[in-house]
């Protein structure tokens, strides 16, 4: 009996998959950070990433001639028959199902830049009344499903799923460590190409449930390598805090970072405000406006464009 449920249930969720996600499906489902190659040269859109769980394959554009990225999650290009959906929820260190890599590569002035970056969930804790709920609607799937074969309500059976995508989407607090290095070659040739940045940071986030306010923060640690002049040889500390609301197919983030220069015992500035809107379920467009950290030539103003790549597949057996 116990089989013959776990077959049902893996049947229904296929079938419910088909027509109702296309219809559903809100930015929060696409949402994609920017490559850290990009975070770490101050040139994408925002500069505090909203930590999500990252796609098994993605691409973005930046400013859709001066470069773009690509970055995979090695986790989810197999399949994974042991991991339940307990086991997901209720893990507090998720390293290994969120470690994803990126290669990014763009233009500054007359040098081109070549970035690979990484990005991981350190912490990740719902809070107890979310994963109540979250049980409570995994056992009113299992109870709808145990009953006689022929007679299963499949349009309940949808709307359940659905609620449990919806609930595990807010209630908890995050905090995800991502890193890059960024090479650059002034005259576009590897024989030229030079390690030139590194930096580590921390992104935090807390989706209180029952709200579509997101709250994130960032602390960052970067530093230039192979400076051609003493002077530019810097390292910065960020420290900033960022306010999100998403609805439907359109998410808003307002983002303030201080940055303290120690090689000159300067601090400056950036604010900007970042939009992203959903045009289909794989295509999402980002632009920014604001004032970047620079002293002169500081206006922000980016647009780019995501690819998402989101495959779920199960297995009956």
């Amino acid at each position: 009996m116990k089989k013959r449920i776990v077959l049902l249930m893996a049947t229904v969720m296929m079938l419910a998959k088909g027509y109702s996600q296309i219809n559903q499906l809100s930015i929060s489902d696409l949402y994609t950070p920017n490559a850290p190659g990009f975070a770490l040269a101050d040139v994408s859109p925002s500069s505090i990433d909203k930590p999500t769980t990252p796609r098994a394959f993605g691409i973005s554009l930046l400013n859709l001639s001066q470069g773009g990225a690509m970055e995979v999650t090695p986790f989810w290009l197999t399949n994974h028959a042991n991991l339940t959906f307990d086991k997901y929820i209720q893990k507090k260190t998720p390293l290994l199902e969120t470690f994803n890599l990126s290669v990014a590569t763009f233009k500054t002035d007359t040098v081109n830049n070549v970035a690979a970056g990484f990005r991981t969930h350190i912490f990740r804790s719902y809070s107890a009344d979310k994963i109540k709920q979250l049980q409570g609607i995994k056992n009113q799937i299992i109870q709808a499903l145990a009953t006689d074969p022929t007679n299963i309500d499949t349009a309940a059976i949808s709307k359940f799923k659905q609620d449990l995508t919806d609930a595990r989407k807010r209630g908890f607090f995050l905090v995800e460590l991502a890193g890059a290095l960024m090479a650059s070659s002034p005259t576009n040739s590897y024989n030229d190409l030079a390690s030139s940045k590194s930096g580590f940071w921390l992104n935090a986030r807390w989706a209180p449930d029952n709200s579509a306010l997101d709250f994130m923060g960032l602390a960052r640690y970067t530093w230039t390598n192979n400076a051609p002049v003493k002077a530019a040889d810097s390292s910065f500390f960020d420290y900033g805090i960022a306010l999100s609301y998403a609805t439907g197919k359109f998410d808003c983030e307002l983002e303030y970072i201080a940055r303290r220069d120690f090689s000159i015992d300067k601090s400056y500035t950036r604010f900007a405000f970042v939009a992203n809107y959903m045009f289909s379920e794989s295509v999402i467009a980002v632009a920014s406006i604001g004032k970047n950290f620079m002293s002169t030539g500081n206006i922000l103003a980016a647009f780019g464009v995501k690819f998402t790549v989101a495959k779920e597949r199960v297995s009956l057996f």
